[in-house]
């Protein structure tokens, strides 16, 4: 019998989840020390979220077997950091760089496919 070896990816689902954790203990941590406040922990929150998706769909993107939903990935990932940057700036002054994030995510998108 032959068994196949299981490719491993740079960002398998249990790295995902375990940087995750880390980044919801330090947020944490940090509230608990009074260095952040409620309103700071839920941006610093959502950028390191949108980070760890975004360098996630890189290492995704660098092999090539595994390029499948990349739009919806790249997508996910920037509204999650402009949604982080928009709360830590202020949703009235920052939310027009969602739209900004979505744009410069269908260029990126469109210049790899070529």
């Amino acid at each position: 019998m032959m068994i196949e070896k299981k490719r491993r990816t740079f960002m398998s689902f249990s790295m995902f989840v375990g940087l995750v954790l880390i980044l919801l203990g330090v947020v944490l941590f940090l509230l608990t020390q009074d260095v952040l406040s409620y309103r700071e922990v839920l941006a610093y929150f959502l950028l390191g979220l949108g980070a760890i998706f975004f360098i996630g769909v890189m290492a995704r993107y660098a092999q090539p077997s595994r390029r499948s939903f990349m739009w919806c990935r790249i997508t996910t990932s920037l509204v999650i950091l402009s949604a982080g940057g928009a709360v830590l700036g202020g949703i009235g002054e920052w939310w027009p760089l969602i739209v900004i994030l979505v744009g410069a995510g269908l260029l990126i998108n469109t210049l790899l496919r070529r």
